[in-house]
């Protein structure tokens, strides 16, 4: 994620808006599931879009998607450019 922070950071113009979902995990930093797919910290991921300059406007957790009949835990952000 911190590959795609930097981009949005480098990118994103003064008041603009930054939307995106991801798998959340509830340990440290981020973590290669059975999937193949990445979970991340909230925390971690709020912290490193901050230390970038973007201000945390929503971070929702909650279901993502279902697979194998399963929810999937996640977070809906939004990020702004001050």
């Amino acid at each position: 994620m911190a590959t795609v922070l930097r981009a949005v950071a480098r990118v994103l113009s003064p008041g603009g808006l930054f939307v995106f979902t991801l798998e959340i995990h509830s340990g440290a930093g981020a973590r290669l599931g059975k999937n193949l797919r990445f979970a991340h910290s909230p925390a971690g991921v709020v912290a490193e879009a901050a230390a970038l300059g973007l201000v945390t406007r929503a971070a929702i957790e909650g279901s993502v998607r279902r697979e194998t009949g399963e929810d999937v835990a996640g977070m809906a952000g939004v990020l702004e450019r001050e």
